[in-house]
């Protein structure tokens, strides 16, 4: 003798909004009776057409994923539970009321990094482009970091800001592989990412001479080693300029050198005398006397294209304008003053950029 079934209850989708390309699941809560069998029926709702039917299935899950894809539009669906197997003539089922869901435009999410390339700095700055065919705004969006086992490291707030930009603050390791991606929820709902980007870290430190004292204690088994930089030197590559703000003489590369003082005010450093903004270069710079927020380096090219390097809440900001993107990396965090020396290296290997700072002591 059989106990009825009851009709599903807790049913989803319900009104919900899904991309045209997103796999829609539909689940529901038995009660009464144990369900040995289901049945998902699909009609467009503006003209009542059964668009889908899943024939009835054979389960215990209240879990169905819709196996298809369904053109843009509103539909509804029910589902019909069974309490035993279709031999059974005696058998109940119950169905469920009918649900709304919408099947909408999918959009697009793109980030100003490809899979496979290799930035030149320790923190990763990142933009990106949100396109949806209908217009449809952005809610929200965050940025992921991962480690090379695609684990998560660092994950942004959920920001609403008009740019799609963020600054990671985890440094990151030379040498090794790391995973990003965007994702963002428009305002109808949709999450769309795009998807994980795989890319490399290589960076170079400046050589660094020191300065070593060593004091010894009398019958002490211990010694005390205090030391200051006193100088620090870094190769030319490609086209490069060596610039060197501390005004001492140069051996290595003078010819390449430029000597230049920033320490009146709005100063500014500009090469424009045909240097190729898209070949490999490595560019130091000892700089003190800059201002908070304003440009104190700029390379810039015959065609206007520009690199610009300028100081803001305590890291060395380095920007280069590509058409509708905006590279940006930014320094580890210096503890600047106003009145120490800085030393920077700007780089750029295959059209990356990457800077590098610190304190000059």
């Amino acid at each position: 003798m059989f106990e009825l079934i009851y009709r599903p209850l807790s049913i989803l989708p319900d009104n919900n909004n899904y991309a045209i390309d997103d796999k829609i699941t539909f689940s529901w809560k038995n009660s009464g009776d144990m369900m040995y069998a289901y049945r998902v029926v699909i009609r467009n709702n503006s003209t009542g057409e059964a668009v889908y039917d899943s024939g009835e299935i054979t389960s215990y899950t209240p879990l169905y994923i819709l196996p298809v894809a369904l053109d843009i539009g509103e539909y509804k669906f029910k589902i019909t539970v069974y309490n035993d197997v279709a031999s059974n003539v005696d058998r109940n089922y119950a169905e469920s009321e009918w649900k709304i869901f919408h099947i909408v435009p999918s959009p697009t999410v793109t980030v100003n990094l490809n899979d496979g390339d290799v930035i030149f700095t320790q923190n990763l700055s990142l933009s990106a482009n949100y396109y949806h065919p209908t217009g449809t705004k952005i809610k929200q969006f965050q940025f992921i970091l991962y480690d090379f086992s695609q684990i998560v490291i660092e994950r942004s707030p959920y920001l609403t800001t008009k740019n799609l930009e963020y600054t990671f603050t985890t440094s990151l390791d030379n040498d090794q592989t790391y995973y990003t991606q965007c994702i963002v929820t428009t305002a109808d709902n949709i999450e769309v990412g795009s998807g994980l980007i795989k890319f490399s870290v290589e960076y170079v430190r400046p050589s660094v001479n020191f300065n070593v004292q060593v004091e010894t204690f009398y019958n002490k088994p211990y010694a005390k080693i205090t030391w200051n930089v006193t100088r620090i030197i870094g190769e030319i590559i490609g086209n490069g300029f060596f610039v060197d703000i501390n005004n001492e003489p140069v051996v290595d590369n003078l010819e390449n050198s430029e000597k230049l003082n920033l320490l009146t005010e709005n100063s500014l450093a500009i090469f424009r005398e045909g240097f190729v903004i898209d070949s490999n270069f490595t560019i130091n710079i000892w700089v003190e006397g800059i201002n908070d927020g304003v440009t104190f380096f700029m390379l810039e090219n015959n065609a206007g294209q520009q690199i610009y390097l300028n100081y803001y809440q305590n890291r060395i900001h380095a920007w280069k304008p590509m058409g509708i993107y905006t590279a940006h990396v930014v320094s580890d965090e210096i503890n600047y003053t106003g009145t120490e020396q800085i030393m920077i290296r700007l780089q750029q290997q295959n059209n990356r950029i990457g800077v590098f700072a610190m304190i000059v002591e």
